[in-house]
């Protein structure tokens, strides 16, 4: 019997809780979180690259300076020989290249027709003064910089250098690479050069409306596959005999008057195909466009789907238990069943069959061919950077021009020399080390 005041403790640490024995809630089937839906989808990509078609046009003017005297006598003058580059503008440059002459009247130059396209033109012309066949001249005055001349003859020798080449501009940094290895703003829609070129494009602003801001990399049937969470997922899913991909689907948005779905990577929209059909079509694109981590990332959602999936439906079965040599199973209430079946290894109907899985080496968002072209163009770029324009101009011994390569000419021989004696020491320093030979 226990005494009033004896010491009786409560471990306060104890939790109860009730469990209902009688009830229990059922399962929710995992196959019926997913729901699916067959669609017909395109699958674009804003273009951050695009293609620039440039022309360039170099002008040196070489000038002579001479004494007109009694008699069309001609003697040379102090500072009367000369050499610099005339600048042109952009429309008298694109003009030249259309209509093959060149507008140099603003020297004394006139009009240079039969210009060679992607070549040299030399010319010999008078500039200032009168200047024929026969060697009469008249003179008149001329100022170069702070000198004046009096009664002088202005000639000159001119070289037109005229060129073409495609390259690539990055819309979305602003950016245009030319080959010279000079970054020019692309808007702007000409620059100088490193060869001091007059340097011109057609700055075309990027619209999403057209198909010349963005491109169609597939267009076909799809799967839209729903996951029911809170909120829900939505995945599109493309498997054909040669194409495999999967992306997921983040948000909508109005694109040029349809409904566009926005992917993880913001570059790249699905378009679900309504009674108007698809606005944009297929053309030619640029490998530069080639986002190589999307399309392997593609590729393996595309496997986690589809492993999940099927994993879902092969996985799932009721739970079956053995009561009083009965079978049963766990549902809400209990309730007689039919004996389980056992499994026997040697039986080709109980092996649990996978479906198949699409290969993902078949195409994905981006096929073979442009996959190819993309490494072609890390392979061998078009554009050159600055320093690979820097050794070339050295290899050859030239200020402008790529080829006629002299291997000597780009190291002179001391520095060859000190190239040998540095390996030499390493070598050397290496034996010793190892103790193989005498360093010295």
């Amino acid at each position: 019997m226990l005494e009033p005041g004896a010491g009786i403790k409560v471990d306060e640490s104890v939790e109860l809780t009730k469990l209902s024995l009688l009830r229990v809630k059922p399962c929710l089937d995992p196959r019926n979180a997913t729901e699916t839906t067959r669609r017909k989808i395109q699958l674009i990509q804003k273009r951050q690259y695009v293609g620039v078609q440039v022309y360039t046009c170099l002008v040196v003017v070489q000038q002579f300076i001479q004494y007109c005297g009694m008699h069309s006598h001609t003697s040379s003058v102090a500072g009367g020989l000369g050499k610099y580059v005339h600048y042109v503008s952009a429309e008298t440059c694109l003009k030249a290249h259309q209509f093959r002459h060149l507008d140099l009247r603003g020297i004394g130059g006139g009009i240079i027709s039969k210009i060679s396209l992607n070549g040299t033109t030399e010319v010999s012309t008078t500039l200032q003064g009168h200047l024929d066949i026969s060697g009469n001249c008249e003179g008149i005055k001329f100022t170069v910089g702070d000198i004046s001349y009096e009664n002088v003859v202005v000639s000159a020798a001119i070289t037109i250098k005229m060129s073409d080449y495609f390259t690539t501009a990055d819309v979305e940094r602003n950016v245009v690479n030319l080959r010279s290895g000079t970054i020019c703003p692309y808007n702007d829609g000409s620059c100088f050069d490193d060869f001091s070129e007059e340097a011109i494009w057609n700055a075309k602003i990027a619209d999403q409306c057209t198909n010349s801001g963005v491109d169609v990399l597939y267009e076909g049937n799809a799967t839209l596959l729903t996951l029911s969470k809170d909120p829900p997922t939505f995945y599109v899913i493309v498997d054909t005999e040669d194409t495999v991909f999967a992306l997921k689907l983040i948000k909508s948005e109005d694109l040029c008057h349809q409904r566009a779905w926005q992917t993880e990577q913001n570059r790249l929209l699905v378009i679900l195909e309504d009674s108007l059909g698809f606005f944009y079509r297929k053309s030619l694109r640029l490998p530069q466009n080639t986002d190589m981590m999307m399309h392997v990332l593609s590729k393996l959602l595309y496997l986690e789907i589809a492993v999940k999936r099927q994993m879902a439906d092969v996985v799932y079965d009721a739970i079956m238990k053995r009561i009083e040599g009965k079978w049963v199973e766990l549902t809400p209430a209990l309730r007689k069943a039919d004996p389980a079946i056992e499994l026997d290894a040697n039986t080709e109907d109980e092996i649990v069959k996978l479906a198949r899985i699409s290969p993902i080496t078949s195409d994905g968002i981006y096929t073979r061919e442009d996959m190819e072209k993309f490494q072609r163009t890390l392979m061998f770029p078009n554009e050159r950077k600055a320093v690979t324009n820097e050794v070339a101009r050295r290899v050859t011994g030239r200020g402008i021009g790529t080829d006629n390569y002299d291997m000597p000419k780009l190291f002179s021989e001391s520095e060859f020399k000190n190239f040998a004696k540095s390996a030499a020491e390493e070598v050397c320093g290496f034996l010793s080390r190892m103790g193989i030979g005498n360093p010295s």
